[in-house]
Formats: structure tokens, C-alpha cells, sequence
């Protein structure tokens, strides 16, 4: 009976070391929250996006639906939401979407066709998560940390970033351009990796603690993607901030 007892404690404390994994993770990337929001940026917004390849089997249209609509259950949507089927050549795409006032999400499945010989054709599916979300920043973080709990138990690996995005009125100074980027920085505790500069968008790959996940790149660990970009159209300076790399267009 003791040594039960023993066990059944040992099991508690796995538990709790597990919860209290998650809740550091979520107040580490909490502070990048707290330091976006510090920039002071108009029309702020968050994206969460996770890709990955699945890999139990080929999915027909139904049980491509039925991963989408489990997904959408797990994260909490409710009520209507379109699902629509695109076909092309060698590529089809079957997706879930639903706009609320402060969010919108996108789920897709993608089917691609390889031709392996003559007789043989090969499909690879992939599934893509987009969960577009307005204001309200920090609740990104919990979507994040939602979705990996999720695709986690359906058995899909997935690469999952979260991006935070805002304005400012007019033009700024490559000097406060510079100081803006040091301040976020330094806010992160994030040290750079590398800097770059085309096409009128300055980027600035760097690391930090905060952030558990990290992609190698020329043999530096990186976690944090910083951008800034001029629209001439709309007289704004755009600030994107990103965990670990950005995978939308800016």
C-alpha cells in the first residue's frame, strides 16, 4: 500500500512538473506580448499558423472534413462555418473557415499528386492552420499553446509560429527605426543573429530564452524575426514581430 502510495505521488509530481512546464512557457512568451504592446502600435493583431504534414494514412474528403471539424470543435468554434473544396491539376484543397468579430480562422487540408512512375501516382496531405486574431494579443499565446495540445493528440507534427502586427502613423528614421528594434529587443532579452535589409523591408533574426522553440539557420539557433516596412499607400510604418520565423508575406 505504501509503495502504491509512493507511485500514485511520483505521478502527481510528472503532472504538475508538466503543468508548470506550460505555464512558463506561457508567461515567457507572455513578455514578448508585454513588449509588443509597449510599441504602442495602431490596428494591432496577432496570427497563429501551424503547418505540418499528415502522415496516418491517405484522408478521403470526409475524414479530411472530420480532422478540420475536430479541430475547429478543440479550439472552441461553434456554430456555422463554411467548408469548400478547390481541385486543380495535381493539387486539392478542402477547408474550414469562420470569421467571428475578433478572429478569423482558415483550416486546410491540401492533397498534392506525385507521379512516381507511369502507373504510380503518390499523394502527400498536409494540413495548414491560420487563426487571424484582433486586438487582444495576449490571447494568441493560449491559442498557440492550445492548437500544439491539439495537433499533438491527433498524432500531427507540426511547426507552429505566432505573429503579432501593428502600424504607426507616417514615416520613421532609420535611427528610430534602429532604437525601435533595440527597444523590443531588450525587452526579450534577444540577441541578433543577423540583420537585413531589401526591397524597403528591415529584418532582424535573433534569439531569446522566451521562446522554447527554434529553427537552425547558417549554424545560429533563432526564434525571433523582426520587421519593419513602409506602406507608401497608407503613409504607415508596419512593425511585425515573430515567433520563430515569419511565414506571411509583409
Amino acid at each position: 500500500m505504501r509503495k502504491i502510495f509512493f507511485v500514485f505521488v511520483a505521478l502527481l509530481w510528472v503532472v504538475a512538473g508538466i503543468q508548470l512546464i506550460e505555464n512558463l512557457n506561457q508567461e515567457d512568451e507572455g513578455q514578448i506580448v508585454q513588449a509588443f504592446n509597449k510599441t504602442n502600435c495602431m490596428n494591432a493583431g496577432s496570427l497563429v499558423q501551424a503547418s505540418g504534414q499528415i502522415t496516418d494514412g491517405y484522408q478521403t474528403k470526409e475524414e479530411q472534413i472530420k480532422i478540420l471539424e475536430r479541430i475547429a470543435q478543440e479550439l472552441g468554434i461553434k456554430g456555422s462555418y463554411e467548408i469548400s473544396e478547390e481541385k486543380e491539376a495535381q493539387r486539392s484543397e478542402v477547408s474550414l473557415y469562420r470569421e467571428a468579430a475578433q478572429a478569423e480562422t482558415r483550416l486546410r487540408v491540401i492533397s498534392v499528386e506525385n507521379e512516381i512512375s507511369d502507373t504510380i501516382m503518390e499523394t502527400s496531405q498536409y494540413l495548414l492552420v491560420e487563426i487571424q486574431l484582433y486586438d487582444k494579443l495576449e490571447c494568441a499565446v493560449l491559442y498557440k499553446e492550445n492548437l500544439a495540445d491539439i495537433l499533438r493528440g491527433m498524432g500531427i507534427t507540426a511547426d507552429i509560429s505566432l505573429q503579432f502586427s501593428g502600424e504607426m502613423q507616417g514615416s520613421i528614421s532609420q535611427e528610430e527605426r534602429d532604437s525601435l528594434v533595440e527597444h523590443l529587443l531588450e525587452s526579450i532579452s534577444g540577441k541578433v543573429c543577423q540583420k537585413h535589409e531589401e526591397a524597403g523591408v528591415y529584418t532582424v533574426y535573433a534569439y531569446t530564452d522566451l521562446v522554447e522553440e527554434y529553427q537552425r539557420i547558417n549554424g545560429r539557433n533563432i526564434n525571433v524575426t523582426i520587421a519593419v516596412t513602409f506602406d507608401e499607400t497608407k503613409n504607415r510604418t508596419k512593425l511585425y514581430l515573430a515567433t520563430p520565423l515569419m511565414k506571411e508575406d509583409y
